[in-house]
């Protein structure tokens, strides 16, 4: 286990850089056709914020002091749901948009501007994610009404985690 300092964000933004296995032109290329398969515009910030966090948590985990729930924090993105071990990869894939769309008018009209669902990130009921136009993260819970915004995938993992002890980064067996 790596141990991680600092403040929790700063524990998770480690966490992040260390699990990142980046992602391959391959895999940018099959998040593009989930969405045109699903007749979901792709923005272009959706397609960045993949590149950019697409790779996060595939190699390792987040450790916390509890170790029973180690491996409970979801870090994932509509194309992660085609994974060919799933009996139908793509129909999984598209439940998961479809449920979203159904959100997309309220954090559309909340956002005020276009907004594209990615996934989901969290612990427990984990938020299901949208990117604006201005790349900002909107976050929409089954257990509460309100939208809720961030700028970064590790603001969502620090609202679910504050009341944990992160203590380091462990790469999967």
């Amino acid at each position: 286990m790596i141990e991680l300092t600092g403040a929790l964000k700063e524990r998770l933004d480690q966490a992040m850089r260390l699990s990142s296995a980046g992602v391959t032109e391959e895999q940018v290329l099959h998040f593009r056709e989930v969405y045109k398969k699903a007749q979901i515009p792709l923005l272009s910030t959706a397609e960045a914020f993949y590149v950019k966090y697409g790779g996060v948590f595939k190699k390792g985990y987040i450790a916390l002091a509890d170790p029973r729930y180690n491996k409970e924090i979801c870090f994932s993105f509509a194309a992660d749901y085609t994974n060919p071990k799933l009996s139908d990869p793509e129909r999984a894939a598209f439940s998961w948009l479809d449920d979203a769309m159904m959100d997309i008018d309220d954090v559309r009209e909340f956002a005020k501007q276009e907004v594209c669902p990615v996934g989901e990130i969290g612990y427990y009921y984990p938020a299901e994610v949208f990117v604006g136009e201005n790349g900002l993260l909107y976050c929409v819970y089954s257990y509460q009404d309100e939208i809720e915004v961030f700028s970064e995938p590790s603001e969502i993992l620090e609202s679910y985690l504050k009341y944990h002890e992160v203590v380091g980064y462990e790469e999967k067996c």
